[in-house]
């Protein structure tokens, strides 16, 4: 299963992800694992074998009988019950899954959080050396002359944080070649890449219907951010708002996300507000998509849901 999925998301991403190991610690309970990057703990839960996890969805009055716990990946409420109470749980609608899933699903995660601490300077170097054997004459001109594989390391490990494919790795190197020209930090440069890789950025969050369905900011936050980032020039840096006012954004965030019932939730905002608000939203939200309105293809549909402000969510 963890070798299926590394194959998996080296596509999606466009890098080889280092191996998986599995090793036995005597030092940990029975039940217990660790995920560790680098040898640094990014993550620890307990399984329960023999017991299937049951998934609190859309639960009706029926209760069933189980050992409450947290699934780890997303710290959702849920429950270890024994195999024979399985057809139970599913017909009063919870989601049951195997411990093996559990295990998966909270390294898929893992790995969408961290991929980007894995992209180190020599796998950079393999993924330039591939793409010249391919175009030698336009790589050889742009790196390293013009961009350096440590700059090119950090756009690249910037778009990862994000969960944003590499695969184009081409355009992002003639993105970066032209916005060059000019003197731009790190941020400045990785937004233009950004732009560039639009199409591809958005594709991900489409729903069945070709739509991009997203969330806003309703004028009044909006202005107290530009205002907020106005103040200071290392504004990517910044919470958004004053600390009272952000927590109670995230949290109206978060509540509408969970009556819209979106698995990754996408606000669309300014080019200039972008860079802070996915910087600040990463660290307090598991799975969340911050996108410019200048990364949309213009012929795109999108369809806002809900303006997010700081009263009552509804």
């Amino acid at each position: 299963r963890l070798q299926s999925l590394r194959r998996q998301m080296t596509q999606d991403i466009g890098f080889v992800l280092p191996p998986v190991h599995i090793k036995d610690n005597l030092q940990l309970g029975v039940g217990d694992y660790r995920i560790l990057v680098r040898g640094a703990e990014v993550g620890r839960a307990e399984i329960r074998p023999r017991h299937l996890l049951a998934l609190e969805g859309q639960v009706g009055d029926v209760q069933i009988e189980g050992i409450a716990t947290q699934e780890p990946a997303f710290g959702l409420p849920a429950l270890w019950i024994s195999n024979e109470k399985r057809q139970q749980a599913e017909l009063s609608g919870y989601t049951v899954v195997e411990p093996p899933t559990v295990i998966v699903t909270h390294i898929t995660e893992i790995l969408r959080r961290h991929a980007f601490e894995m992209l180190d300077r020599a796998q950079v170097k393999e993924l330039v050396d591939g793409l010249s054997e391919r175009y030698p004459k336009v790589v050889d001109d742009i790196v390293p002359a013009q961009v350096s594989l440590g700059l090119l390391q950090h756009v690249l490990r910037s778009l990862l944080q994000e969960w944003v494919p590499v695969r184009d790795l081409l355009l992002i190197i003639e993105a970066l070649s032209d916005g060059m020209t000019e003197q731009r930090d790190l941020t400045t440069l990785v937004e233009m890449v950004r732009y560039r890789l639009g199409r591809t950025i958005v594709q991900r969050y489409l729903n069945s219907q070709q739509e991009l369905v997203v969330f806003t900011l309703d004028g009044e936050v909006e202005q107290m951010m530009m205002e907020r980032q106005a103040q200071q020039a290392t504004a990517a840096s910044l919470l958004p708002l004053d600390i009272q006012h952000w927590q109670r954004f995230v949290m109206r965030f978060n509540e509408a996300g969970a009556q819209e019932d979106v698995e990754t939730p996408v606000l669309l905002t300014t080019p200039q507000l972008r860079p802070m608000l996915a910087q600040a939203l990463g660290k307090v939200m598991n799975r969340v998509a911050v996108l410019s309105v200048s990364e949309v293809p213009s012929e795109m549909t999108v369809k806002t849901i809900r303006s997010l402000g700081l009263r009552d969510a509804n």
